[in-house]
């Protein structure tokens, strides 16, 4: 939910300087959407406070970053613009960044998909980061496990858009998938999505601060793979940087594995390493929790397949509202489409704009900025997507029903 440049200066020194700048977007209904739901105040609460707090609970079990990496780019500036009623439009809120493609970052193929090497890549940085987050909510428990964040990390109390949205809004925003499934040819698969969407209360699990067990930890919350730069040796990828924390938030590990699994692979690698990812994942967070000596004794891979389970049908979901999103060339131009009709349209028309300025601390999106948002992507689908979506669907019915 953002726009980014390069940027280039001269520095005091009369050196050069090359950064990464992200500012708000120029479309206007992300626009809209990022002022109202917060998302740069937490992403800079996050390259702030938190991964300074990481830091510590790394020094503080006598860790190095080659020890146990944190996989975040420096931050050299941070500048938040709030919007105020009569004042600043707040289009001034920025983060510079380095620029990770000067030392060979890229960015993976988002319709290809990663391959078994990116994603225990991803696997691996995720669990470190993890980790620290599980280590640091330990640390900040009181005995009666009453979570006391130190003052700086507050901001994760407040819940991120996601969590805000009413039963209604989730089911209107799924309501495309089975008549897009059914267009596809899989009127079985269309009929067993309708089926869960009526018993979806069942299904949604969202995480809190008491519900998460003793894997509660600070989520990416947007672990996908154009939020990733990949460092590659010989075309493998070997190293990797987290981007886009806008919606980081407490919950269960797997709220990001499959969020990434699901949305940045394809089917058929899924078949063949989908268990053995879950393991390496697994055996990954043990290991970096032993090394902070975090460890979780109570908690066995048996639970956490337990847990894959239920959460497989929620994150099927996300699944296809991300690959809408990212892939299906008629959402970004819906959402292009928009942009231009605002921008063509007199002051008078535009005299009432929708909602900018959200006084609850945990509210959602306005119903305008809602409306908005679905007639600019509930448009015909790619029939690659569709594919896509379909094979989604077909993996996680197979394995809930296998014996």
């Amino acid at each position: 939910m953002s726009d980014t440049f390069i940027v280039t200066a001269t520095t005091d020194d009369g050196g050069s300087f090359r950064g990464f700048i992200k500012v708000l977007p120029s479309n206007s209904i992300m626009q809209v959407m990022a002022f109202e739901t917060k998302v740069y105040n937490r992403e800079i609460d996050m390259y702030t406070t938190m991964f300074d707090q990481l830091h510590s609970v790394r020094q503080n079990a006598g860790l190095t970053e080659e020890d146990l990496p944190l996989d975040v780019p420096s931050v050299f500036y941070v500048f938040l613009d709030e919007k105020v009623r009569g004042g600043s439009d707040g289009m001034g809120t920025c983060v510079l960044m380095e620029d990770l493609s000067v030392a060979g970052y890229r960015m993976a193929n988002k319709y290809e998909g990663c391959d078994d090497n990116h994603v225990r890549v991803s696997l691996q940085s995720l669990a470190n980061y993890h980790a620290l987050s599980i280590a640091g909510l330990k640390k900040w428990k009181d005995e009666n496990g009453k979570l006391n964040f130190p003052g700086p990390l507050n901001f994760l109390r407040q819940k991120v858009i996601a969590q805000t949205f009413t039963m209604d809004q989730i089911l209107l925003w799924l309501s495309v998938y089975p008549a897009m499934i059914k267009e596809g040819g899989r009127d079985d698969l269309a009929e067993w999505t309708e089926l869960l969407l009526k018993n979806l209360d069942d299904h949604w699990i969202f995480g809190t601060l008491e519900n998460m067990g003793p894997l509660d930890c600070v989520l990416h919350g947007d672990f996908w793979c154009n939020n990733m730069l990949f460092k590659y040796e010989d075309d493998k990828p070997t190293h990797l940087k987290m981007l886009d924390f806008q919606i980081s938030h407490i919950g269960h590990p797997l709220y990001d594995i499959l969020y990434f699994l699901y949305s940045s692979t394809v089917a058929d690698v899924r078949q063949q390493h989908m268990n053995t990812w879950l393991a390496f994942y697994f055996n990954s967070l043990t290991t970096a929790l032993k090394k902070l000596n975090a460890g979780i004794a109570d908690y066995t891979f048996e639970d956490f397949m337990v847990d894959y389970k239920k959460r497989s049908i929620m994150h099927m979901f996300y699944g296809f509202g991300i690959m809408k999103m990212i892939l299906d060339t008629n959402t970004v131009s819906g959402l292009e489409n928009h942009n231009e009709e605002v921008k063509n349209q007199s002051p008078t028309e535009i005299e009432k704009p929708v909602a900018t300025e959200v006084d609850e601390k945990d509210a959602g999106l306005s119903d305008e900025v809602m409306d908005s948002f679905m007639s600019a992507t509930q448009k015909a689908c790619d029939p690659e997507v569709i594919k896509r979506i379909i094979l989604l669907a077909d993996e996680v019915k197979n394995f809930l029903h296998h014996d």
